[in-house]
């Protein structure tokens, strides 16, 4: 298996993964809001994971794209929907800070297994 697709795929895992762990059993419990089925999380993660490495193919530097992604996804999600009413502090503050660590470590894994020396 080539760089490219080891990291894909380990990518695509571990985001499946950290979802499932910090929606379940840390978001869930402050905001009240339940996991989204297995097709969707299959779906949207293989469409996350692909716009990653398309960031990721102009800013060189998985980390940085995904914290991109994720600063980005919080504003239009936690920072914007707080300020419609439709999120409560709390949640949108531990969503953000859920957001941010798992697109970081996500990126992270990217990297070490697209075989970046950097990140």
């Amino acid at each position: 298996m080539n760089p490219r697709n080891k990291a894909l795929a380990g990518a695509f895992l571990s985001m499946l993964i950290l979802y499932f762990l910090l929606h379940r059993f840390v978001y869930e419990p402050v905001a009240g809001v339940a996991l989204p089925g297995w097709v969707a999380l299959i779906v949207s993660g293989a469409i996350a994971t692909c716009f990653l490495d398309w960031v990721d193919q102009t800013v060189r530097d998985p980390v940085r794209s995904a914290l991109i992604i994720a600063i980005s996804q919080v504003i239009v999600v936690h920072v914007y929907g707080w300020l419609r009413g439709d999120v409560e502090l709390l949640a949108g503050v531990v969503g953000s800070v859920l957001l941010i660590a798992g697109w970081g470590l996500v990126g992270f894994i990217y990297g070490k297994l697209r075989g970046d020396t950097g990140s």
